[in-house]
Parts: C-alpha cells; sequence; structure tokens
C-alpha cells in the first residue's frame, strides 16, 4: 500500500522506475504459480539507511502497522484457497511472501501489542506450514502468539489458533500437546456455544483420540460431532466423522458397523 498523504497509488510505479534508474531498487521476475510477477528490491544499504530514517522521522509504527495489515489480509486470503482447487498457487504464493509475512508476525511478537492479530496471521499460515514441511517454524509463532499479554481470553481467535498449533503438533507425533491443545481449543468453543466450531474440535480432537489408540473417545467424540454436522447439513463433516467411525469400528473387530458406515 501507499504511504498515505505522502505518496498516491497512481505514483508509485513512477517512483519506482525511477529507482531502478538509479540502481537503488532492482526489478526481479519471479513465477508465481503460472503467473509471471515483478517484484523490487532495495540494496541491502539502501534498505538500511531507509529504516534509519523512517525511525529517524517517527513513521516507523505507522508503516510497520500497514505493513502487517497487508500481510495479515494476504494470509487471512490465502487460508482457504491452500484448502481449495488453487492449493498449488497460493501454496507458492506465500513462499514467495515469506520474508514479510515473517516480518510481519515478528514485529507483533516484539512489540508485545496486538494478541489477536498475531494469532489470526499465525493460524492462517498453519496450512502453508505444514504444506512446506515448516511445522517447527509454525508451531514457534503459534505458541508465542498464544502467550502474548491478552492472548489467554477465551476467544473464538484463541479457539483457532489452538486448533492449528495442535494439528501441526500432531504432525510431529507430540500427541501430548495435539491432546492438551485440542482440549482446551473444545473448552472454549463450549462456552462459546458455536456448535458449528463444537463439531469441528470435537472431530479434530476424535481424530487425535483415534491416533492415540482410545477407541472409546474417539468414538464418542466423532458420534457427538457426527449429531452436530448433520443438524448444520454439513457433508464433509459428516464424511469426515463417518470415515473415523468405521476406523474406530474396523480397530475393534466390528467390522459390520464399520461397513455400515463406510458405506453411509
Amino acid at each position: 500500500g501507499s504511504v498515505e498523504g505522502v505518496i498516491e497509488p497512481w505514483e508509485v510505479l513512477d517512483l519506482l522506475t525511477g529507482l531502478t534508474e538509479k540502481s537503488l531498487a532492482f526489478a526481479e521476475m519471479t513465477r508465481v504459480g503460472t503467473d509471471g510477477v515483478t517484484r523490487y528490491r532495495l540494496q541491502e544499504t539502501v534498505r538500511q539507511y531507509a529504516r534509519t530514517r523512517l525511525v529517524e522521522c517517527g513513521e516507523e509504527e505507522a508503516v510497520r502497522g500497514r505493513h502487517r495489515d497487508e500481510f495479515l489480509h494476504l494470509a487471512e486470503r490465502a487460508n482457504p484457497e491452500m484448502q481449495g482447487p488453487g492449493q498449488t498457487a497460493w501454496l507458492d504464493r506465500l513462499e514467495e511472501e515469506h520474508d514479510n509475512l515473517r516480518a510481519a508476525l515478528d514485529w507483533c511478537l516484539d512489540r508485545h501489542e496486538g494478541a489477536e492479530i498475531a494469532m489470526r496471521m499465525a493460524g492462517a499460515l498453519a496450512i502453508f506450514w505444514g504444506m512446506r514441511g515448516r511445522a517447527s517454524e509454525g508451531r514457534r509463532y503459534l505458541s508465542a502468539a498464544l502467550s502474548l499479554p491478552g492472548a489467554d481470553a477465551p476467544t473464538e481467535v484463541r479457539a483457532d489458533a489452538l486448533g492449528w498449533v495442535g494439528g501441526l503438533a500432531r504432525m510431529q507425533g507430540d500427541y501430548g500437546s495435539a491432546r492438551t491443545d485440542f482440549n482446551e481449543s473444545l473448552a472454549i468453543r463450549r462456552a462459546l456455544g458455536d456448535n458449528g466450531a463444537i463439531a469441528q474440535a470435537l472431530q479434530n480432537r476424535g481424530w487425535q483420540a483415534q491416533l492415540e489408540g482410545d477407541n472409546a473417545g474417539a468414538h464418542k467424540d466423532y458420534d457427538e460431532s457426527l449429531t452436530l454436522f448433520r443438524a448444520y447439513g454439513d457433508l464433509a463433516g459428516e464424511g469426515f466423522c463417518l470415515v473415523g467411525l468405521g476406523c474406530v469400528a474396523t480397530n475393534e473387530g466390528d467390522y459390520e458397523t464399520a461397513g455400515s458406515a463406510y458405506s453411509t
């Protein structure tokens, strides 16, 4: 975005062109998905000088805040897209912007402000971190966000972040941490009374119980989750729970029940 009151959006290209002509910035063509994208970078000495001047002018807070908001918006836009047919293109786009996303998150954490924003951004990036083999990085950021002052309030945002960090812990085989995160997430969901979110949290915890060999716990969570998903007409959630119940029945040697669940 532009610096409000200083640079208008239509001026940006001319200014960037001027910087490249003076060799103060460099234009690079990169590929994101199937699209070619032109990106600009500053020489390191120029970047350091610009940051120093930004601090001296007292504008760092405002500019870094706008940078954070821009990349929060990108992360939250990408989250559902990474679960759809455009997954690869969006994973590539986040890969290209990973340094910017890290810088925005670091700003939130270093300032010890904006716990909700930090949890939102880190949660939105959990799929990216998991699918790109960066589960440890994702857990570090999510855990740091969840530990910020004010982050302990039992909100929907905290419940979301706990679900994401639990999923990354499960991916790494840290079942103890995953179970703790899922239990707290579910407790918050129940307190807030959102049945759709409760169903998702139960499904998540049921899957965890299944992985740990707790057939009784998995059956109980899947069964309650299935009832809620059916009430909402959520076919994807219903299907996941039925597969889970089929797996539990198979583990218990109840092949008739398993077959019924798989075929429903």
